[in-house]
Parts: C-alpha cells; sequence; structure tokens
C-alpha cells in the first residue's frame, strides 16, 4: 500500500522547475514557499528561474543548478538566495525536473563574504555546446581550469581537446557518443595539459538535450577541478599501502572492521586458524565464547555508530577453527574511515603465557626460577647464593656479593623503622612482600618487586631466607603514564571528563561539610566545527592547544581547568564570588577575543557561570551552568552570562 505525499506537507520551501530552450521554467511550489517569497500563485506562473531569483547567475546557485541537472547527483547546499532565505538543497527528479529546498535563516549566522564567488573557490565551471550552431560557450571558471585568461578566445570543440591527451581525447569523444545514442548523462575524469605544461585533474559531467525527433541539439556540463583532491586521495592509498605492508609484517594481530572484518593480517589470521578471505566474511563477534557473543556486538554496534571507549585491554575466549579454545587480549578503538565509522584492534594470543603464568605459581620459591632475580641468605643476612639474572641487573660481580648483607642495595630513600618492619615481618616466619627501590652498583636506581621467604628446619626454626624479585622499573613508570593518561586529555594535556567529574565531587563534598564555596565555569568555543570545516582538523586542533594554553596562564595554580568535550571547557574556582568569577570569564573571554590565531581570523568563546548552592548536586549545579552558557549562545555568543 503506498501513501501520497502532498508537496504542501514538505516542511521546506519547495521550488519546482523544468529545463527547456536553455532556460529553468517554474512549474509548481508548495505554498509556504509562496509566503515567503510574497507572490501569488498566479504570478509565479511561466516565470523563469531568473525572474524569480534575479541573482541566480550571478551566484553559485545557478551553477549549482546546472551541476545537478548534468550530474544528476543531488547536492546539499548553504546558499544565501534572497533577504533572509538561503538554499539547502537541490535535487533532480526522474521525471528530469529540479527540485529546489530552501529555508529561513533564523539561529544560523551564515558567511557571507566569497559566497557569491563559491563556484570559482570550489573551481567549477560550466559549459554549452550549440551543436545546430556548432558553437561553444565557457563560463570564465572553464578557461581558468584549462590554465587560460577568461574568455580571452572563441572556444572550440578542437580548442578544448588540444588540452588532452591522446588517451582522454578518444575517452570524452566515446563518452559524448554514448550518451548521444543512450540519451542518459555522462560523467568522466581527465587529464589537462595547461598551457604552462602543468598537468591538472578534472572531472567532467554533461548531458545531451534531443529536439522533438530526437536528434541532439546541444550538449551542457560542468567541469570540477579535483587536481587536490586527486593528490589527496594518492596520499591516503600511499599512507594505506604502507599501513597494510607494517601490518603484513607485524607478530601481533591487527584487524579492522565495520558490519564484517574489512581487514586481517596474517598473524589474526594464524591466531585464528581461519583464511584471510574467510575472516572478511564473519562478524566480530563470531566464534567468541566468553564474553557473551552479544555483549560483543552491542559494543561493535556502538563503534559503528561512533561511540567511543576508555581504551583498555580485554581477554576473550575465541574458538580455533580447528576446535581448540584460544584466550586472545585485545585492544581496540573507535576509528573514522572511508567515510564512516568502525573499530581498529590489536590481538595478542596468551594462551600459551597463561599457562605458564599458571605453572609458575606452584613453583614460585623454586631456584629453578632463573628468570628471576634471587638470593638466598643465612638467619642474618648475609648473601649466601645469588644467581646469574641478580647479578647480570645489577652490576655486580658474584665475588663482591657472596658475604655481604643487603645493604649493598640500599637506596637511602626508606628510614630504619622500614627495615625493622622487614625484619619484624621475616623473623617472626612470615613471607614479607613488597616493593623496594633498590640501587644497582652503577647508581641506577630500579623498582624490585621482592618477596622474602623464611626457610624452616625440621623443629620450625628459621635457617636461612629466599628473595625471589623482578625489576618491575618498566611496568611502574607504565602505571604511572597510564594513570596519567587515565586522568589527561591526549589533545591539551588538561585534566579530562572523568577526572573533572572526581573534582567535581571532591568540592560538592567539601562544601556541604565544611562549605567551601566555589563556582564554575562552562567555555564552548564559539563556530568551532567551521574551524574544522574551514581549515582542517589540524587548525582544530591548534585552536584547542593554544586556547588551553593562553587560559591556564590566566587562571591560578589551585583552580582546576579541564577539557569537558569537544570544544567545551570547565573551570572550577575555589572560593570565589559569583561577581568574581563573572568577571575572571569576561578577562578570558576577551582575551581569546583579541587574540591572534595562525591562519584564522578570530576566535569568540560563550561562557557560562555559575556557583555552588546549599542543596546543589553534581547533576544540578552542572545543569545550571549549562544553561547559563546556553544563554549565553541564544543571546548572540561572545559573551559571559551567570545564573
Amino acid at each position: 500500500m503506498s501513501t501520497s505525499i502532498s508537496i504542501n506537507d514538505i516542511p521546506n520551501y519547495v521550488l519546482v522547475f523544468s529545463f527547456k530552450n536553455d532556460n529553468f521554467y517554474y512549474i509548481e511550489s508548495n505554498a509556504s514557499a509562496q509566503e515567503a517569497l510574497k507572490l501569488k500563485y498566479q504570478d509565479l506562473n511561466q516565470l523563469l528561474l531568473c525572474d524569480i531569483f534575479p541573482d541566480a547567475k550571478h551566484t553559485s546557485l545557478y551553477d549549482n543548478i546546472i551541476q545537478v541537472y548534468t550530474s544528476e547527483i543531488a547536492l546539499e547546499v548553504d546558499l544565501k538566495i534572497q533577504n533572509d532565505l538561503h538554499c539547502s538543497k537541490i535535487q533532480k527528479l526522474s521525471n528530469n525536473n529540479i527540485i529546489i529546498y530552501f529555508e529561513k535563516i533564523q539561529k544560523c549566522i551564515h558567511l557571507q563574504n566569497n559566497i557569491d564567488y563559491l563556484p570559482q573557490m570550489a573551481h567549477i565551471g560550466h559549459w554549452k555546446w550549440d551543436m545546430l550552431k556548432d558553437t561553444i560557450t565557457w563560463s570564465d571558471e572553464v578557461f581558468k581550469i584549462f590554465g587560460e585568461e577568461p574568455q580571452s578566445f572563441k572556444p572550440t570543440f578542437d580548442k578544448f581537446l588540444s588540452y588532452l591527451n591522446k588517451e582522454d581525447q578518444q575517452k570524452i569523444q566515446e563518452v559524448i557518443n554514448n550518451s548521444i545514442q543512450t540519451k542518459q548523462p555522462y560523467k568522466i575524469e581527465h587529464q589537462i595539459i595547461q598551457k604552462n605544461g602543468f598537468i591538472a585533474y578534472a572531472q567532467g559531467s554533461g548531458s545531451v538535450e534531443f529536439n522533438e525527433q530526437g536528434q541532439p541539439i546541444s550538449v551542457m556540463g560542468s567541469v570540477f577541478d579535483i587536481s587536490k583532491s586527486k593528490e589527496s586521495l594518492d596520499a591516503l592509498k600511499a599512507s594505506e599501502e604502507k599501513f597494510r605492508k607494517v601490518a603484513e609484517v607485524s607478530l601481533t594481530g591487527i584487524f579492522l572492521y565495520k558490519e564484517y572484518y574489512t581487514f586481517v593480517n596474517e598473524a589474526f589470521s594464524k591466531m585464528t586458524g581461519f583464511s584471510q578471505e574467510e575472516l572478511l566474511h564473519k562478524h566480530v563477534w563470531e566464534r567468541v565464547i566468553q564474553p557473551e557473543p552479544q555483549t560483543i556486538k552491542k559494543t561493535a554496534k556502538r563503534r559503528l555508530k561512533g561511540e567511543l571507549f576508555p581504551q583498555k585491554y580485554n581477554d576473550i575466549v575465541f574458538l580455533h577453527k580447528n576446535g581448540q579454545k584460544r584466550t586472545l587480549r585485545v585492544l581496540t578503538q573507535t576509528l573514522f574511515y572511508e567515510g564512516s565509522f568502525g573499530g581498529l584492534g590489536t590481538i595478542l594470543d596468551i594462551t600459551d603465557v597463561l599457562e605458564t603464568e599458571d605453572r609458575l605459581k606452584l613453583l614460585v620459591q623454586a631456584i629453578e626460577q632463573t628468570d628471576e632475580m634471587i638470593r638466598i641468605t643465612d638467619k642474618n643476612g648475609t648473601n649466601t647464593f645469588v644467581n646469574d639474572a641478580l647479578i647480570s641487573h645489577t652490576g655486580y660481580m658474584e665475588s663482591e656479593l657472596i658475604g655481604q648483607t643487603n645493604r649493598i642495595f640500599k637506596s637511602n630513600l626508606y628510614d630504619e623503622g622500614f627495615y625493622k618492619n622487614l625484619w619484624k615481618t621475616i623473623l617472626s616466619g612470615q613471607t614479607y612482600k613488597h616493593v623496594i627501590i633498590n640501587k644497582k652498583k652503577n647508581g641506577e636506581l630500579y623498582h624490585e618487586d621482592m618477596t622474602i621467604t623464611p626457610i624452616l628446619d625440621k623443629n620450625n626454626n628459621i635457617t636461612n631466607f629466599v628473595a625471589t624479585s623482578q625489576d618491575i622499573t618498566s611496568r611502574i613508570k607504565m602505571q604511572e603514564e597510564l594513570k596519567l593518561l587515565a586522568i589527561t586529555d591526549n589533545l591539551t594535556g588538561l585534566s579530562n571528563r572523568h577526572q573533572t567529574h572526581k573534582e567535581l565531587d571532591t568540592k560538592i563534598a567539601k562544601f556541604h561539610r565544611y562549605n567551601d564555596s566555589f563556582a564554575l565555569l562552562m567555555i564552548d568555543i564559539d563556530y568551532f566545527k567551521r574551524v574544522n570545516d574551514n581549515f582542517g582538523h589540524d587548525v582544530g586542533d591548534y585552536v584547542l592547544q593554544e586556547l588551553s594554553n593562553i587560559i591556564t596562564k590566566q587562571i591560578r595554580e589551585n583552580d582546576h581547568f579541564s577539557r569537558w568535550g569537544g570544544e567545551e571547557f570547565l573551570i572550577v574556582l575555589p572560593k570565589i564570588s559569583l561577581e568574581e568569577a563573572y568577571e575572571v570569564a569576561d578577562k578570558i573571554r576577551s582575551l581569546i577575543e583579541n587574540y591572534s590565531f595562525k591562519n584564522i581570523d578570530s576566535i569568540t568563546l560563550s561562557i557560562g557561570v555559575t556557583t555552588i548552592k546549599e542543596k546543589d548536586t553534581k547533576e544540578s549545579l552542572l545543569k545550571r551552568v549549562d544553561d547559563a552558557l546556553y544563554e549565553a549562545k541564544r543571546k548572540g555568543r561572545n559573551r559571559v552570562v551567570s545564573d
């Protein structure tokens, strides 16, 4: 059962035009469009596009309509076309009519500078070949794309071909002839050999117009300079090739996935027993035994929607192709590539490692643990045996250690009370476990994860002590780095959202207990998306980093400054009134407004300000400051609003 939709049901303002006799003629519109244009229905009949929009040919509107008509590909645009109206979409219908969607500009403030020159900025030109008169007209941009001064000569088809290599000359004639025969639009990519010898790359599209007798009378098309995008694409392909080469020689399993695996390296294939081709037809949750496959599936689906997760290793049990259960350690992150979100993961088979660890637990006090540092002392602490691992790691010779006590390793970082507690524990017959910072022969400090076990005779008297240890300096450093990463925003070095939640919990608890008041500033960069869209994410990252550095220098050492997410920041200001917090916020706003950022005109901030109140929870406090920020935006941005 089909449902008929009236043109008046479309929420946008809509105009429909047909193309004939080299012009776009009005066909119909919805009532809201007529009202917006302040025209009566009878006024619109038999009008041309340029009658309704007089500046159409002087702006990018006409060029975009030509492009859609010839390429049959809809365009999402944002073009001011008349007073407070802007065009949002242009689409070609199945009956070859053109439908234009437009709406009123309300909250959005659109860029006006250079809007009339968008086709030139985008390097899009249009042309027409009148086959009956054998005349060709080019727009100025076509001349520029071909490396010529606009309208510097009368274009001909032979002149056009002279800019192409022989292979492209043949291709362009074939696609035009095919378009005439099939009466279908064409699209082609080709090189352009400019007058100065520079080779540019262009994408051309066009369609043939026929008379009532079915004879071709004209060809109309557009040409788009794709040189830069092709360079970027070539660079991307080279980067992808490097990735694949590195991935294929890696001993770590590497995979990419969307709905199915899209890439797996040889190491991943060997770990699972499946060929690379077989894996490309599987979902990431297939063959997983633990955790539940549905759990893996839900997480994978959320990644495909762009959701980010904390980066941590997860161990899964995977059913190998041969039926064995293998334990795999996986680290996955959300990745945007090829136009949509997916997952990138690394994987290690730790089955053998886990089995070895289980066996080592049974032998933890055995001399055979030669991969650990081992020393045996008498009951007074004098070394009677040291293994090669200890000798190699500390730099001492065996003769320098035998007969000496372990004071030789002291780092002088502990007081006598520390060592008294150690001796008290082991002399009572208990095992002592601790991470101790000791010193090598060359003076280098290292973290030693040490276990000292008393050895008892048949009468339960202590005869010796066995100390087994490992150097965990690298692990300690990694833990410290991971701890820092867990609370820090990677880009700006500020506290992240997770750490700020903890800070707010602490501050609110102290307020309710000790009445320690504080203020909260929520900062948002105005129109930050435009920075990324217009200048690229590298410039966007630079703005975030530079802004963070500027604000950090303006606040107190005990103020908590964090990146709340995206282009939003949060500042917790202890022991400060609302008025004082407002002054701090406005100072920051003014400073950023007047700061000269590289490559961009200016950056402004909208800031919400509030202070903790008696019955506040974290949620109510954050909502209030967020409401203040929203009010600052609503009032026009680049301002501070307090509750």
